[in-house]
This record gives structure tokens, C-alpha cells and sequence, in this order.
């Protein structure tokens, strides 16, 4: 299994398969390994910390770069937009996203009665017959490019590298902030589009804060890294690797000894 997490809002769910998958007496256990040589990962809190002292020294628009179905990342920075008087900005499909799973977790916030939630309409896709709906049901909701670029300190606008098209109608101020809470590149195609996307930011002169910073290797390969004074807004869904023995020796996989829980892990990426 994945995204196994001993932290954050959720943990209670790892620590309920932990208990399940114990009371199963499996034979044995295989474990995906992507952080097995991590000591430790940050947590969600640790994020909202790091963000929030980051968007709080923004003089002007704040982009915030995440995984698109990460609810809890969502979550974080609608917090911190609370906390520094600003309005999070949605995507409609992220609208979408937290209308559905609140018909299964009532303490989603409620889009139409959260003050600090608004949904961007962008300016270049042509929408579908759900976004119509979508944008007519929380029509007070919606704010254009024009909302953004003429109060750029009032929002935390929700975009990735496939969005950034919009920056020519919004037109970023300096002062401007691109916060990156994800994860390192990890294929070509991810490191031309890293590439590109600091491009971008460069023309519009917006500052990054955790963004992977490209390192060439005298074989002509690159690592990408973030420096160490803006690591700490990414909590990995890639349990590290004290984690994912505690996991193994408390699920005590029937083919390992109970002290030592040899389990297979095994890393799907270098």
C-alpha cells in the first residue's frame, strides 16, 4: 500500500488498516519503499507552519502549487488564507472535488458558505456542461482574472504548471509568490515542464519559495533538489523508512520474526 501515514489528519485511517491487515495473519507483507531511506517526513502541521511564514511576508499575489486531488493540502492553505486575511481560489474542478466528498465527510467546508473560498474561472479552456453547472449553482462564488489582478494581495490563487497560461490575463505584480508544495520531478517529461515553468516565472518576475532547483552531474544527467531553507512544505504520502518498520513489525507478517519484521519493500523509482 501507498500513502501510509502516521501523521496528520488522517492517521487514524493508516492505523485502522494497520490493525486490520494484522488481524488477517498474512503469510506476508510487501511494502512500496520510494522514501525507505528518509529518517523522517514532514508532516501536514509542519507544512501549514512553513507556508504560512512564507505567504505571510507576500506583498502581492500568492500561487500555490499542489497535487490536484491532495483535500488536505487544500484544506492547509484555506487555513492559512483564513489566517492572512486572503481568499483561496479554486479551480473548478477542485469545487467539484470538495462538493463531492462533502456528501461523504460533512466537515468539508461548505463552498457556498465559506467566506474564504472562491472559484476561478479561467480564461482559456472551453467548459464542459458540468463546469456550467458548477459555476452557475456558486455564481456569487466566482471571480475572473480581472477579480485577481485588481486585488493580487487578497488572494492564494490554486494553480499548477497546466494553469499558468492564465498568468498573461492576471498579470503578477512583483512582489508576486509561486509556492510549491509537491513533489521533485521524476521522469524527462517532469523536468522540461520544471524547466518551463521557471521560465515562466521568470518572465513575470514572481519569486518561488520550494521550488526544486535543477543540479547538473558531470555524466550530463541532473538531480533536482530544494534548498534547504525552503524545504518543509511537502508532506510525502511515501511513508519513510522508521515508518514503514513500525507498520511491519506492528502488522507482524506471519513468514518474519516479530522483533526484526523482514518485510519486502521494494522502491518503484530511484
Amino acid at each position: 500500500p501507498r500513502d501510509l501515514r502516521l501523521h496528520g489528519k488522517r492517521s487514524a485511517l493508516t492505523q485502522k488498516f494497520i490493525e486490520e491487515a494484522s488481524a488477517l495473519h498474512p503469510r506476508a507483507l510487501i511494502l512500496e519503499g520510494t522514501n525507505v531511506l528518509r529518517e523522517a517526513n514532514f508532516t501536514e502541521h509542519e507544512v501549514y507552519e512553513n507556508a504560512l511564514k512564507a505567504i505571510g511576508k507576500a506583498s502581492s499575489l500568492v500561487i500555490s502549487d499542489f497535487s490536484p486531488r491532495d483535500v488536505n493540502r487544500l484544506l492547509t492553505f484555506l487555513q492559512i488564507a483564513r489566517d492572512t486575511g486572503r481568499k483561496l481560489a479554486i479551480l473548478p474542478k477542485d469545487a467539484y472535488l470538495l462538493k463531492t466528498m462533502r456528501l461523504l465527510e460533512p466537515e468539508i467546508p461548505d463552498i457556498a458558505q465559506d467566506d474564504n473560498l472562491v472559484i476561478y474561472q479561467d480564461t482559456i479552456s472551453k467548459p464542459g456542461n458540468w463546469m456550467l453547472n458548477l459555476c452557475k449553482e456558486y455564481d456569487s462564488k466566482i471571480v475572473l482574472a480581472k477579480d485577481i489582478s485588481s486585488a493580487q494581495d487578497k488572494f492564494i490563487l490554486c494553480f499548477s504548471f497546466l494553469d499558468i497560461n492564465e498568468l498573461p490575463s492576471i498579470r503578477p505584480r512583483p512582489g508576486s509568490l509561486y509556492l510549491f508544495s509537491s513533489s521533485e520531478p521524476h521522469d524527462e517529461e517532469q523536468e522540461i515542464d520544471f524547466r518551463r515553468l521557471r521560465n515562466w516565472l521568470e518572465h513575470f518576475g514572481i519569486r518561488s519559495f520550494g521550488l526544486p532547483v535543477e543540479i547538473k552531474k558531470e555524466n550530463g544527467r541532473s538531480d533536482w533538489d530544494i534548498p534547504d531553507e525552503e524545504k518543509g512544505l511537502h508532506a510525502s504520502g511515501h511513508a519513510c523508512g522508521p515508518d514503514l518498520l513500525k507498520i511491519a513489525r506492528e502488522i507482524k507478517p506471519r513468514c518474519s520474526s516479530p522483533s526484526t519484521a523482514k518485510t519486502l519493500i521494494f522502491t518503484s523509482r530511484n
